[in-house]
């Protein structure tokens, strides 16, 4: 039987504009891994919903609804579209595998940011990924107004992780109403402690949950002592992803993934729920 640990929640108190939240719900994150990994595959096959392995899994993205958002300068990817269910789809792409490494070596030396607009005063964010976002998200908000989305549900994996959790912050402040419950895989550090209590404060502390498998080094990076702190609530997976813990709801609970002296993994990056996420196209 799988082991859940009790989370407890966050010192603050939720603010009146908290939505509702969710529980984490493992059949619901695996359908979600196609949906991350489908952001890695080529647009054409995205438009027509064939995008092989990834466009197999448990929901399916209506042909005719589906937007790819690119910034090619930036080497971004993002699509939009309606699930099968009726919600709308984000699903931002992660950094390409063969420019991981170089990326990774990057996230040890990031730096902040200011976050622009309303919805998080004061908040400094990790540079790349804040950026990577803001690059994407003027089309994503068009896509969605253009599908008409009610309940929009967001995922990624990698940087696409990080992008997808700066987007449920802002699309809530730009009035889209997001669903209870989304995942993400190989979750960085996007932001600091001000960003985390403010995600919380308005999001919820299960409203996120950010699956990490066991060693994968990419959610201890940015460093902790760098300024950076993430968001609630991460579930920590065992190496072979048998088992898993629900962590507590401070974003950086120490019996979970902050427990390991060394976790340096990318193959732990690049496998989530026993599905090459990045190589399924």
């Amino acid at each position: 039987m799988r082991s859940i640990v009790a989370s407890a929640a966050l010192a603050f108190a939720a603010l009146a504009s908290t939505v509702s939240a969710g529980s984490f719900s493992e059949s619901d994150a695996k359908s979600m891994v196609y949906l991350a990994g489908a952001a890695y595959c080529d647009a054409s096959a995205l438009r027509s919903w064939s995008c092989g392995q990834a466009c197999n899994g448990p929901l399916s993205v209506v042909p005719g609804t589906i937007t790819v958002v690119q910034n090619s300068s930036m080497d971004l990817q993002a699509y939009v579209g309606q699930l099968s269910d009726g919600r709308a789809i984000v699903s931002f792409r992660g950094t390409q595998p063969s420019k991981l490494a170089d990326w990774i070596d990057d996230l040890k030396s990031a730096f902040h940011t200011d976050w622009q607009g309303p919805g998080c005063p004061g908040c400094r964010m990790a540079d790349g990924f804040y950026k990577s976002y803001l690059a994407l998200a003027p089309a994503v908000k068009v896509a969605l107004n253009g599908i008409g989305a009610g309940t929009v549900v967001i995922t990624g994996h990698s940087l696409g992780a990080g992008m997808a959790g700066i987007a449920m912050l802002d699309l809530h402040t730009s009035g889209f109403n997001l669903a209870s419950t989304h995942y993400t895989f190989g979750h960085p550090r996007d932001g600091d402690n001000t960003y985390a209590s403010t995600f919380n404060s308005v999001l919820g502390s299960s409203r996120l949950f950010r699956v990490v498998h066991y060693k994968d080094i990419v959610p201890h990076l940015p460093f902790e002592w760098m300024g950076f702190h993430h968001s609630p609530r991460e579930v920590w997976f065992n190496e072979a992803q048998t088992s898993y813990q629900v962590c507590d709801g401070t974003g950086e609970d120490p019996n979970c993934s902050d427990s390991l002296t060394i976790a340096a993994s990318i193959s732990d990056h690049l496998d989530y729920l026993n599905l090459p996420i990045s190589n399924m196209c």
